[in-house]
């Protein structure tokens, strides 16, 4: 069944709870995937879509009735079980902060490798990029795999082990990237890199979405250092 729901906004939608609560166990179990959703748990789907931006909270807490209800044996089917994962991660926030209601930057990771995990199994990705479908498999990917990636990076600390778990995230990711609307992607892929001290390759990575987007600011940081600077010079880069 492929369908879009309203106020999806896939390449747009920021959105945040007033207060996110920390979600129940059972939403983080490995449910069966049916061919079409029972229907009281696609009309609670339905609904958290149409609230998940202006009022994340109450979405969140119809997608939580959504898994309870599943986990009670009713279907959910693919689309459906993606949105409700991507509702969750966009809802785990407080009100115009990135910064995590309690409890949840732990749900964040758990929904994440949840998603990850069963679109990896499912291996369609970007295969079905001019469907709903397709593009929300895509969304769900890329926020998904940035947020995972950034999160287990900033957990890592300097353990190579760690960071390169992250890095392997987030070059998956980076793989579905779309265009300028995703380029956030690449800057998690560079600071994991040069916390790895892999300086050319993230440098590179810097100078190539410069070169495409002069002014994308997560770069110009990094831009306006003396060791990329340098590195730019060596390189024979005119544009530093």
């Amino acid at each position: 069944m492929t369908k879009a729901w309203p106020i999806l906004g896939l390449f747009l939608l920021v959105s945040f709870a007033l207060r996110a609560d920390e979600l129940p166990s059972f939403v983080f179990k490995v449910q069966p995937i049916a061919e079409s959703s029972d229907p009281a748990v696609h009309d609670l789907i339905e609904k958290a879509a149409r609230l998940i931006h202006p009022s994340p909270r109450e979405g969140r807490a119809l997608l939580v009735e959504a898994f309870r209800k599943v986990d009670q044996g009713a279907a959910m089917e693919d689309y459906d079980f993606l949105y409700a994962c991507y509702g969750l991660l966009k809802s785990s926030h407080e009100t115009n902060t990135s910064k995590f209601g309690p409890g949840t930057r732990a749900d964040y990771v758990k929904v994440a490798r949840k998603v990850l995990n069963y679109l990896d199994q499912k291996g369609t990705v970007g295969q079905f990029v001019f469907t709903p479908q397709g593009q929300l498999q895509i969304e769900v990917y890329v926020v998904a795999g940035n947020g995972l990636a950034w999160y287990l990076s900033e957990d890592a600390g300097k353990d190579p082990k760690r960071l390169a778990e992250a890095l392997e995230v987030i070059e998956r990711a980076a793989e579905e990237v779309r265009g300028p609307e995703d380029y956030y992607v690449f800057d998690t892929q560079v600071r994991i890199l040069l916390g790895l001290g892999r300086k050319d390759e993230a440098y590179g990575i810097v100078r190539r979405v410069l070169s495409e987007d002069e002014s994308f600011r997560d770069f110009q940081d990094l831009r306006a250092t003396p060791e990329y600077q340098a590195w730019a010079a060596k390189k024979g880069n005119s544009k530093k």
